[in-house]
């Protein structure tokens, strides 16, 4: 083509006549580990959210958990380079504001911290850690079904070993320490029926503790339990024993309204499982002392009847085995005492009843050796 001067003028098309400038690149797109933020208020109304139909004993744990990791995170909060937090709330928005890589660090630098003791606080038992990181991954996995954030995350645990010992004291240390209170005084008729009430019916500490005096029909003759992860009370009957050291015990206590065992101090405030323990262990060793001076002229080397370490659950475990003695070793009514749900939970109270491995091993043994 050519110009009216008669220069040629190259031909341009309109695809070239575009702007050439490169296009902006597009923004990123979050992944779903990136990082949200998330407000107090935000954690504190999942936790409100998280912890609905979930029953008083259990919600209460889950709160202490979490409040557990939040006073762990202002003592690790120079470690991590992070902000103390000013609440459980603000701790939990800490946590669930990062990515999830980040948050991963944060729950292994929270195990390490609690299985590592210092002049300061023991390490904790494996079963509590488990437990702790157990309740952030669930409200983790909370948090991610609020769409709040856009990743999951199981926060590694420690692996718990599943033996544990389910025999107990034995019905010799429950009958000693039974003895050994004096009912006619209301510290002694209190602990009297704390231990059979234990012992006898197979509670547990925190079933006790929750108990009011409304709880307690002694003419019928029942006690309404909340049982672990029930949010409703279920009557069962109280054994004559049983009721006879809680009616005993109530006629110390008055008939006012509230919780059924209560301390002596200040406003009767409500026992909880740390006191329980306390009192299980002093009984034990109130028994042991007066068993070890009934025998301080003997020389027959026998063991105590009481162990040296008893606590609420281990009179729990007693009642269970003494169950299956009783039952001649049926499963099924063991568990309805026990209020086990699962029939498996039983069979290891039975195995260690009648230690079934040893038995077994021992007439594998006999196969080998000529007696």
């Amino acid at each position: 083509m050519m110009d009216p001067m008669g220069t040629a003028v190259a031909t341009v098309h309109p695809a070239e006549l575009a702007d050439t400038t490169p296009a902006p690149s597009p923004a990123p797109v979050p992944t779903s580990t990136s990082a949200r933020t998330v407000t107090e208020g935000q954690a504190a109304a999942l936790v409100a959210e998280w912890l609905i139909g979930k029953a008083d004993r259990t919600a209460t744990a889950y709160r202490a958990d979490l409040a557990a990791f939040a006073g762990a995170l202002v003592a690790m909060a120079a470690e991590l380079g992070a902000t103390p937090p000013t609440s459980t709330a603000d701790a939990l928005a800490v946590l669930l504001s990062r990515t999830k890589g980040e948050a991963g660090t944060i729950g292994a630098a929270y195990r390490r911290w609690m299985e590592t003791a210092t002049d300061t606080r023991p390490a904790l038992a494996p079963s509590t850690v488990a437990r702790r990181l157990a309740t952030l991954s669930s409200l983790i996995g909370a948090a991610y079904r609020a769409d709040l954030i856009g990743w999951e995350l199981s926060l590694k645990a420690p692996k718990v070993e599943s033996y544990r010992d389910t025999r107990g004291p034995g019905v010799d240390a429950v009958t000693a320490m039974v003895a050994i209170l004096d009912p006619t005084t209301a510290a002694g008729a209190r602990d009297r029926a704390i231990v059979l009430t234990l012992a006898g019916m197979g509670l547990r500490r925190g079933e006790l503790v929750a108990l009011d005096l409304a709880d307690l029909d002694a003419d019928r003759g029942t006690i309404a339990v909340t049982g672990k992860g029930k949010t409703q009370a279920e009557p069962l009957t109280v054994p004559g024993a049983v009721l006879d050291a809680l009616t005993a015990w109530v006629g110390h206590r008055g008939t006012e309204p509230g919780p059924l065992f209560h301390g002596f101090r200040g406003k009767r405030a409500r026992l909880n499982g740390g006191s329980v323990a306390r009192i299980v262990a002093k009984v034990a060793d109130l028994a042991r002392a007066a068993e070890a001076a009934d025998k301080a002229d003997e020389a027959d080397g026998k063991a105590s009847k009481v162990p040296a370490t008893v606590r609420p659950h281990g009179l729990r475990h007693t009642a269970i085995t003494t169950a299956l003695d009783a039952s001649g070793g049926n499963i099924r009514e063991a568990a309805k005492f026990s209020r086990h749900q699962r029939l498996e939970t039983v069979l290891i109270y039975d195995d260690r009843r009648t230690d079934v491995a040893g038995q077994l091993a021992a007439q594998v043994t006999s196969r080998y050796v000529t007696p």
